[in-house]
C-alpha cells in the first residue's frame, strides 16, 4: 500500500470518529463554541508535538510564504470547525457528516483552477456523484 494511502486512510478513520465523538458532545449539552475551544486546543497540543518531532529530524529554514500559507490554512480551518460544530449542534449527525464532508470538492475546484491539476473522465465523474449526493442529502 503506498504511504499516502496509509495516511489517507487514517484520515477517515480518525475523521470518521471526529464527527462521532463531536456529535455524542453536543448531544450531552456541550455548546458548539466550548467543543471548537476545547476540541482546538488539544488539536494545538498534538500539532505542537508532531512539529517538535518533525523538526528534530529534519530542520530547515521556512520562508514567510509558507509560515503565512500554514496561518491562512490554520484560520481557515478553525472556522470550518466551527461551522461544522455549529452544524452538529443543530443538526443529526447523519446528515451533517457526509454534506460537510464535501469539502474536498473545494479543494478540487481551486486546484484544476489555479494549480493545473489535471483529473480523468473517472474522476471528473465521481466528483459530480459526490456533489448530486451532497445535493440530495441536503434536500428535505
Amino acid at each position: 500500500m503506498q504511504g499516502w494511502l496509509i495516511f489517507a486512510c487514517g484520515g477517515i478513520l480518525f475523521w470518521g470518529l471526529f464527527g462521532f465523538t463531536s456529535k455524542l458532545a453536543t448531544s450531552e449539552g456541550m455548546d458548539y463554541l466550548t467543543l471548537n475551544f476545547v476540541g482546538s486546543s488539544v488539536l494545538m497540543l498534538t500539532s505542537l508535538t508532531a512539529w517538535a518531532v518533525s523538526a528534530r529530524r529534519a530542520p530547515r529554514n521556512r520562508r514567510w510564504s509558507e509560515i503565512n500559507l500554514a496561518l491562512a490554512g490554520g484560520a481557515l480551518s478553525g472556522l470550518g470547525q466551527g461551522a461544522f460544530f455549529g452544524a452538529l449542534e443543530r443538526g443529526p449527525a447523519a446528515l451533517v457528516v457526509p454534506l460537510c464532508a464535501l469539502y474536498p470538492a473545494v479543494t478540487v475546484a481551486l486546484s484544476f483552477a489555479f494549480l493545473d491539476e489535471k483529473l480523468s473522465g473517472r474522476q471528473k465523474l465521481a466528483i459530480g456523484l459526490t456533489l448530486a449526493a451532497g445535493l440530495v442529502l441536503s434536500t428535505q
